[in-house]
């Protein structure tokens, strides 16, 4: 069963994933996923400020 979870919340799971990630040993696999992971929390970093944007200029229109 899915939840929907706020971005906050998705964040810490991402952070917690990479956190855990960096305490096994070096893999092919582990760095591919380690690249996603951080490739999402940017994303996630990217929407929030976008968000911010919007939120102090109500007329602007998102990209």
């Amino acid at each position: 069963m899915s939840l929907p979870i706020n971005r906050e919340a998705h964040r810490q799971l991402i952070d917690d994933d990479i956190a855990w990630l960096e305490t096994v040993p070096r893999t092919l696999e582990r760095d591919h996923v380690l690249s996603i992971l951080r490739a999402e929390r940017r994303t996630c970093a990217l929407h929030a400020a976008i968000e911010a944007e919007d939120a102090a200029d109500p007329g602007r229109v998102s990209p």
